[in-house]
């Protein structure tokens, strides 16, 4: 048998033309075979090639060399002994296997799945093989003959579509059955028909159901603007009945056309937006609406639907637009804060400015020929003038001003700054109080709401950077009875309401807490800061007669305790406004002021009538000269704004020194009602009214 070939056939009549025929006709035959993608082939008893089509080319061979060799040699090593089991079969007339999977192994050793089955049942013979004569018997069989059909592919989907094909085949099975018993098909299909129909109503009747009860509205309209559906929540929305619903378009719905027309625009563009747009009620009320819309093409009417789900957002814009307001105030309040601020230091400055003049105006005054004398009392008039203006701008800016002092109680004016932070506040900080709910202070609640945002603020930026944990702010407000007289603290002995600010940011050294409450000092980069915040809390609360205390170290956050008078009580303070005539008598006083200016005047002034003076240009040099004349000085005459070491700190330390010192405190702010229990007098003054102060202090 030569090689592409099924094999001789026989020649009964001898004649050339029907050999001729014959040949031609295998010629037909082998080159339909050639051209078959499945290989074709045929083997001997022993399972040795007599045949193999052009197919195997594909996989690496020569089918010509292929001739006379091992079809194992084709087989994956795992598949041989099933390959010659279905061999034997054939050559023993066993005709029980008709389908064999194998894997064929490639010339590149690459293993490929392929589907044996024997060509004789559906082309030549039966499905046993070829045998001698008519009998199938083992000693008659000739060869095996058939088709190998690759199934790589198909092998591949199977794999990965494993569990859905043997449903499929499950289904396939049934089918098969049903085949076989027509008239039970044909019932069971009816029945199974009914109960799709069935299945159908129910999930109509349930995404019904479910789309009327969304807690959101649904919407469905044409391009043109008819609507086609709405549920329950969409009509409420915006106010409708069912009735009044269906003679609506959806123009009709917006307040804007041109939000309706931009919607249009986007979904013949993208095919889906999403939306918050300002739309109308029945009523008239704007409402606020969210939405996402899809264009949805309907095959049933071959046209275009918008498909769209709407929420009522109103209330939610409404908190924004209040936070926005919020901040605005905040925003604003700090603004006139820092105004206020500014005013105060400027008043400070001008007012020490005009001290000088005066006080060099009242020297001159006293050696002054009498032409000369007229016009140094008008431009010392003068000075006067233009410190009572700034003293109308700082009462402008509410610092120095008394303010609405009354009793009253403590928590709403700390409920109402939480709220405020909270507004503006990132929302990963943690603001947790604890408010006694019957404290009470006197005081004024703007001052005292805006010394609690700025503390609040300036905790916020402390934890605002922190990444190790979770940023923490608390508010704590509670009763405190201070029963001794204070050596450390600006308050007198009573009950007072301690408010605590307390975070877990950065902190400060000691250096920083130094100079936290001095205006214009700040922390943070140029630009994020302005300096002002502690040093309004410092004034407001010294204006309430209170004191503030910090406790802080790096790393370890930071806590300030605000005290409070809960109780009316005298002020102690002396404003002198006019002179009066007096021996000032003999003494030594200690002048500390950092203006050289306001300084020398001064102690040139109090010379001429008598006293010994001494003078240090800063809050150190004073207290050195205190620590060394401390038993010889009878009255210090202090500056509250010093570089350095400022003077409500020289107050403290004077008292710590000797708590029994006299001090009178020259200031050019306006300091309002606040009680140093210690005499108070506001520069510009006259060389009448310190004298007359000083005679009073000393008495």
């Amino acid at each position: 048998m030569t090689a592409g070939s099924f094999g001789p056939l026989p020649d009964p009549q001898g004649e050339l033309g029907l050999r001729g025929m014959l040949l031609s006709l295998e010629e037909i035959c082998r080159d339909v075979v050639d051209h078959v993608p499945d290989i074709v082939y045929r083997l001997d008893g022993e399972g040795n090639i007599v045949y193999i089509s052009e197919a195997v080319r594909k996989y690496g061979y020569d089918p010509i060399a292929l001739i006379g060799s091992s079809i194992f040699e084709l087989v994956h090593p795992q598949d041989r002994d099933r390959a010659r089991f279905r061999i034997n079969e054939r050559r023993t007339g066993d005709r029980s296997t008709k389908s064999l999977q194998l894997r064929l192994v490639t010339s590149d050793d690459d293993a490929v799945p392929f589907e044996l089955r024997d060509s004789a049942a559906e082309l030549l013979v039966d499905a046993q093989g070829v045998y001698d004569g008519d009998q199938i018997r083992a000693e008659a069989f000739l060869y095996t003959q058939g088709v190998a059909r690759d199934i790589s592919e198909r092998f591949r989907l199977e794999a990965t579509l494993a569990q859905a094909r043997a449903r499929f085949e499950e289904r396939l099975d049934a089918y098969a059955t049903q085949l076989n018993q027509a008239h039970q098909q044909l019932q069971i299909q009816a029945h199974e028909r009914e109960q799709a129909v069935e299945r159908l109503e129910r999930s109509q009747q349930s995404y019904h159901g479910l789309v009327e009860d969304l807690p959101v509205g649904i919407l469905h309209s044409t391009p043109a603007g008819r609507l086609l559906y709405a549920n329950p929540q969409v009509r409420t929305m915006f106010g409708y009945d069912e009735d009044g619903w269906r003679q609506l378009q959806v123009g009709d719905l917006y307040e804007n056309q041109k939000d309706l027309t931009d919607l249009n625009t986007a979904l013949r563009r993208d095919g889906v937006t999403t939306f918050e747009v300002s739309m109308c009620r029945r009523d008239g009320q704007r409402i606020w609406v969210r939405g996402t819309t899809r264009l949805v093409h309907d095959p049933t009417t071959s046209e275009d639907e918008y498909h769209g789900v709407l929420e009522d957002i109103t209330e939610r814009r409404q908190m924004e637009d209040e936070r926005r307001r919020l901040e605005d105030q905040l925003r604003q309040a700090q603004r006139m804060e820092a105004v206020g601020q500014l005013t105060a230091g400027i008043s400070h400055n001008f007012n020490n400015m005009l001290q000088g003049i005066s006080g060099n105006l009242q020297l001159a005054l006293l050696d002054a020929p009498e032409p000369l004398q007229g016009m140094l009392r008008d431009a010392d008039r003068v000075t006067h003038r233009a410190a009572e203006m700034v003293q109308q701008m700082v009462v402008f800016s509410r610092h120095g001003s008394r303010g609405d002092f009354h009793q009253q109680r403590l928590q709403p004016i700390l409920i109402s700054a939480l709220e405020i932070c909270r507004e503006t506040f990132d929302r990963k900080i943690v603001l947790d109080e604890s408010i006694s709910h019957d404290l009470e202070v006197v005081g004024d609640a703007t001052l005292l709401q805006q010394a609690m945002v700025n503390l609040l603020i300036n905790a916020r930026d402390a934890v605002a950077d922190m990444q190790s944990k979770a940023p923490q702010i608390v508010l704590q407000a509670r009763s405190h009875a201070m029963m001794v007289e204070p050596t450390d603290a600006m308050g007198r002995p009573g009950v007072y309401a301690c408010i605590e600010v307390r975070d877990n940011g950065v902190g400060m050294d000691t250096n920083t807490q130094r100079r936290i409450f001095e205006p214009f000092f700040s922390t943070k980069p140029v630009g994020q800061g302005t300096g002002l915040g502690l040093a309004t809390v410092y004034g407001i609360v010294s204006q309430h007669g209170g004191w503030i205390e910090c406790d802080s170290s790096p790393g370890q956050g930071t806590t300030f305790r605000v005290f409070v008078p809960s109780e009316q009580s005298p002020v102690k303070q002396t404003l002198v406004s006019s002179p009066t005539s007096t021996d000032p008598g003999l003494g030594t006083l200690l002048i500390i002021d950092d203006e050289d200016l306001v300084r020398d005047s001064t102690a040139r002034l109090l010379e001429r009538s008598g006293y010994r003076i001494l003078t240090a240009a800063n809050g150190e040099r004073g207290l050195a000269l205190f620590e060394e004349h401390g038993a010889k000085i009878d009255l210090v005459l202090l500056d509250l704004s010093m570089p350095t070491m400022s003077g409500h700190e020289v107050l403290v330390r004077l008292r710590r020194m000797q708590p029994s010192v006299r001090v009178m405190i020259l200031t050019g702010y306006a300091i309002g009602d606040v009680d140093f229990d210690a005499a108070v007098l506001r520069k510009p003054f006259t060389i009448a009214e310190l004298e007359s102060m000083i005679t009073e202090v000393l008495r």
